[in-house]
């Protein structure tokens, strides 16, 4: 029969949350793995709205640590946010989904139905705006899913390398 000590219990105890606060200090490793991964993320989502993601706008998208336990995913391609939520009447006629939430003004010159022309390369072109394409809310929801799972997993690991 074994002999039950309080001694060695304390000290198991003591072990096992040294193990949990290095699982736990780790967790931050994961917040800039989950957002470097939000790169290609953002990029397949480009693809599937038909978005190239070998110009401007996807050589814009990166990952940066903010600090230990806080790292953003950016894409500042100067229309980022023209190409996610949309333009003119056309994206008014297929908004984003947070459209309304986020107070888009998708006719703020006022183009209407005879929308307007822009120049691009030498060519002129005409349009009535573009609608909604949310390449970066799919993003952010397959992140979250993501970002959740890999926490969980490394706060469950026993001291393993992940």
């Amino acid at each position: 029969m074994d002999s039950y000590s309080p001694q060695q219990a304390i000290a198991q105890a003591m072990l096992e949350l040294a193990a949990l606060k290095e699982r736990i200090n780790g967790v931050g490793d994961v917040v800039i793995e989950v957002a470097e991964e939000g790169v290609a993320i953002a990029k397949v989502q480009m693809s599937k709205y038909g978005i190239p993601t070998d110009g401007e706008l996807g050589e814009s998208i990166r990952a940066s640590k903010i600090d230990n336990n806080t790292a953003k995913l950016e894409a500042d391609g100067g229309h980022a946010s023209f190409v996610e939520f949309g333009t003119g009447i056309v994206g008014e006629q297929n908004p984003h989904k947070e459209a309304e939430k986020r107070s888009v003004d998708y006719d703020r010159n006022g183009h209407g139905e005879k929308g307007w022309t822009y120049q691009k390369d030498g060519k002129f072109f005409h349009t009535k705006g573009q609608p909604s394409r949310p390449y970066w809310l799919t993003t952010g929801k397959k992140l979250k899913t993501l970002g959740k799972k890999k926490i969980l997993s490394r706060l469950n690991s026993k001291g393993e390398k992940q």
